[in-house]
């Protein structure tokens, strides 16, 4: 349930692992505390000239239960760092004046409650940031003017001040909305402040907004700097977000218009470098939870054309390429996440990026690329490619410290599924791997659904290379509705899902026992999220498991529909409203709950207790449906709000409890 992924010292109940450290100048294997040391790299932004990447860097600080970040500069030729700020909280998106003399970023301004998130520029001939922007409420993103003069920015209305029985008297209308909501949130809307900070003027405003939070959308100003472009929803509330449109605002005016290029869903606006043209995400079936292709427009003239309609893939425009001819655009290929070069006309060229899975990706205007991305034996680095080359080359080594553990080896496995389907996943498996013995197999089902595993480090946190230490074979599959192997493949869940999925990976664990060196006693199955809806729909229809991990799962489809933030998926993926009595068997015969009283494997349960997106009473139900049928289980609550744990601490206690269920019921 999370396409859009992807961290309690409080839970006693988290399982520390034994570690046996070795003599020195021996490798060991990985465990929990290496986890640790992992550097996060995100947001690359490559300067004009090509010469120097900005690059976000993140460490946990388990002290304080945070994450640190801070803004690093690396040198191309070299490969050289120097960090570019200094204890600054929540640093983020780094971007680049249009002549390269300026960085802005994003960072927290103030301290404790009154902290805001603001928009900050930093000269890059010396001197201290300036913060430009004085919003009451946090920036969300922000673009530089083609002039490098001004920025505008995305910041929420202030909440209107109540006073005297007002400030009790606030009750809201429910629609759509998720069911921990408190109060409705505020529109969000742009404005332009001076690059040189002080004078912030609001450009748009009314009942609607720009989206927000994790649905937010990539925003652009036009060459001639007439226009900015975002993509606009009718209200604030998430579950609209399937309803959100590309717009353009006149700056001298404020006076928007829809751009109108194609009916329904469309976001993730990108002027063309003339400015004649828009590069744009629509969708194919109506709805932005199933594939979206990259499209582009005449600005003059609005009609969508489908340039991606041959790559066949679930993709997003990144960047034009410097020369106007064409997009460069990323998304799930098979194992690994690709980069293409999208001409306007005419098929995609595939960028070799030798076998590192992209997370960031940016262009310079000599046609260099820079990149953070990972292997499933190095966490996220930063990578370049040369103009006119197809060599991929590494510039920094902020992870050496995992990458030089003995780790285990990652490797994409293909099936054909019963009904036709070519179909794949990857295979973690142990150090010292020796195919003539029997080894546990354990599934970690992806989320999404619509999503994919990948060779990367970090696709389920680490934890592949954790369980393979253990002496296990990890098993993430592909199954239908994963979004790297084309429309069709996606297409295939509509009506089946949980069903689908479930047929294919029971199809792709017989094929990974046709190796020959699983031990076919001791198989566990997990997953958070849409995993965990695959994981609790896999035990009420097989018994081949000797463990099982369900985090966030969807148990209740109709649950789902009536409590979460993302209702449009649901009904994507099911057809219509489960209290229409056409589309109500679907949601019964797809729900695990229904099958719950066949479970007989001992079953992990996990949640946070703040989940928006796949809310708890499922979890409660599924639990109690175990319980009741006297199935081994055990059930703990991370006391978090969001869909999975998003501090250092809450991510390592949930990860033991799952890993330490494995120990203990794959002996």
């Amino acid at each position: 349930m999370d396409r859009m992924v992807r961290r309690s010292s409080a839970l006693a109940l988290g399982m520390a692992l034994a570690c046996t450290w070795p003599h020195p100048g021996v490798a060991r294997t990985i465990d929990f505390p290496d986890l640790r040391t992992e550097v996060g790299v995100s947001t690359p932004a490559i300067s004009p000239d090509g010469k120097s990447i900005a690059v976000v860097v993140s460490k946990a600080d388990f002290d304080k239960d945070m994450y640190v970040y801070q803004l690093m500069l690396v040198d191309v030729a070299t490969g050289s760092q120097r960090a570019l700020t200094q204890d600054r909280d929540d640093v983020n998106s780094p971007a680049w004046s249009p002549n390269g003399d300026r960085i802005a970023f994003i960072a927290a301004n103030g301290t404790g409650d009154d902290a805001t998130e603001q928009v900050y520029v930093m000269p890059m001939n010396g001197g201290d940031p300036i913060a430009a922007s004085t919003s009451k409420t946090d920036v969300q993103q922000f673009v530089w003017s083609p002039d490098g003069t001004r920025i505008a920015y995305v910041a929420a209305d202030p909440a209107p001040k109540l006073t005297g029985n007002a400030k009790y008297d606030n009750p809201f209308r429910v629609t759509d909305n998720d069911f921990l909501m408190r109060h409705v949130a505020q529109p969000a809307h742009l404005w332009i402040v001076s690059a040189a900070g002080g004078d912030d003027k609001r450009l748009t405003s009314g009942s609607w907004s720009l989206p927000q939070g994790q649905f937010g959308e990539n925003i652009d100003w036009s060459p001639d700097g007439k226009w900015i472009a975002f993509q606009m929803v009718p209200d604030t509330v998430n579950a609209d977000f399937d309803k959100g449109t590309i717009a353009l605002v006149d700056v001298a005016t404020g006076k928007v218009r829809p751009f109108g290029a194609n009916p329904g869903w469309s976001g993730n606006p990108v002027f063309s470098p003339d400015g004649t043209m828009l590069a744009f995400d629509l969708t194919l079936h109506g709805t932005p939870y199933l594939q979206t292709e990259a499209a582009v427009s005449p600005i003059a003239n609005p009609a969508a054309s489908h340039v991606t309609a041959v790559l066949d893939r679930n993709v997003s425009p990144v960047a034009w390429s410097p020369d106007g001819k064409g997009i460069l655009v990323a998304g799930d290929d098979k194992t690994q996440t690709a980069l293409w070069l999208q001409p306007l006309t005419g098929s995609a060229t595939h960028i070799d990026l030798g076998g590192v899975s992209i997370s960031g990706a940016t262009i310079a205007k000599d046609g260099g690329i820079a990149l953070s991305g990972e292997t499933g034996t190095r966490p996220a680095e930063v990578y370049y490619i040369a103009p006119h080359s197809t060599v991929v080359k590494r510039l920094t080594d902020f992870n050496h410290a995992i990458a030089n553990l003995d780790l285990g080896k990652v490797a994409p496995f293909t099936w054909t599924s019963s009904d036709g389907y070519a179909e794949d996943g990857v295979l973690t498996y142990p150090p010292n791997f020796d195919p003539a013995k029997k080894y546990p197999l354990v599934l970690m089902i992806h989320g999404g659904p619509i999503a994919a595993s990948t060779e990367t480090f970090d696709d389920y946190l680490g934890l592949q290379q954790i369980a393979a230490a253990h002496g296990w074979v990890v098993f993430e599959p592909n199954y239908r509705g994963s979004d790297n192997s084309g429309d069709a493949f996606i297409q295939a869940i509509v009506g089946h899902a949980a069903s689908g999925p479930g047929k294919d990976n029971l199809e792709g664990v017989a094929a990974v026992e046709k190796l020959g060196f699983v031990d076919t006693s001791r198989i566990g199955v997990s997953g958070w999220s849409g995993g965990g809806l695959a994981t609790t729909w896999l035990v009420g229809h097989s018994h081949i498991w000797k463990a099982a991990v369900a985090g966030a799962a969807v148990t209740n489809w109709i649950d789902e529909y009536s409590l979460s933030d993302v209702q449009g998926l649901t009904t994507a993926l099911l057809g219509g409203s489960p209290f229409d009595p056409k589309y109500r068997p679907e949601y019964l015969a797809e729900s695990p709950i229904t099958f719950s009283r066949d479970v007989t494997t001992p079953t992990l349960v996990l949640s946070d207790t703040g989940d928006y997106r796949v809310p708890t009473p499922q979890a409660f139900e599924f639990y109690h449906a175990l319980k009741d049928n006297h199935v081994d289980t055990r059930f703990v609550m991370a006391p978090r709000y969001g869909h999975f744990p998003s501090d250092p601490a809450g991510t390592e206690a949930i990860t033991k409890l799952w890993i330490g269920w494995f120990e203990d019921h794959l002996k």
